[in-house]
């Protein structure tokens, strides 16, 4: 059941104020504070403090262009964060985690590289690989350092 307010007696700006199933009513809403919410517990609401809380088990955004402007930061807290396709920063890319590329067409960098550590290619260590032939001339190719 539900009532139709007009505001200000016009039926162009009405307000519905619906009656509803007690035991799904949201007890933690603040004077000011407005919820959509579902008996299965997910929930919309938007809070003080011009905060807009979504509560629910999977949050589906199906659209063409997806745009956040956020002017200080943005930020997910998840375990894994995939991408279907492309990933593109315009910025630098930090990280606490490590590293690991996996398939295409490998690594290509543009530019300078430099680690606090070694640097292996092909199971040759840059900094422990040896050469034979070091007299003063041409050595010959690195070799896999004898343990």
């Amino acid at each position: 059941m539900a009532m139709v307010l007009p505001l200000g007696g016009r039926t162009s700006h009405s307000v519905v104020i619906a009656t509803e199933h007690g035991s799904y009513r949201l007890q933690s809403l603040q004077p000011g504070e407005v919820a959509l919410y579902s008996d299965e517990g997910s929930k919309i609401v938007l809070k003080r403090g011009r905060i807009i809380a979504v509560e629910c088990d999977t949050f589906q955004l199906d659209c063409k262009t997806w745009q956040v402007n956020a002017s200080e930061q943005a930020s997910f807290a998840t375990p894994t964060l995939n991408t279907s396709a492309q990933f593109v920063a315009q910025g630098q890319i930090s990280g606490n985690g490590g590293l690991a590329i996996q398939g295409g067409g490998g690594a290509k960098v543009t530019g300078s590289v430099s680690a606090s550590g070694d640097v292996k290619a092909g199971g040759i260590s840059l900094q422990g690989h040896i050469h034979n032939g070091d007299s003063g001339g041409v050595t010959s190719p690195p070799s896999k350092p004898r343990h």
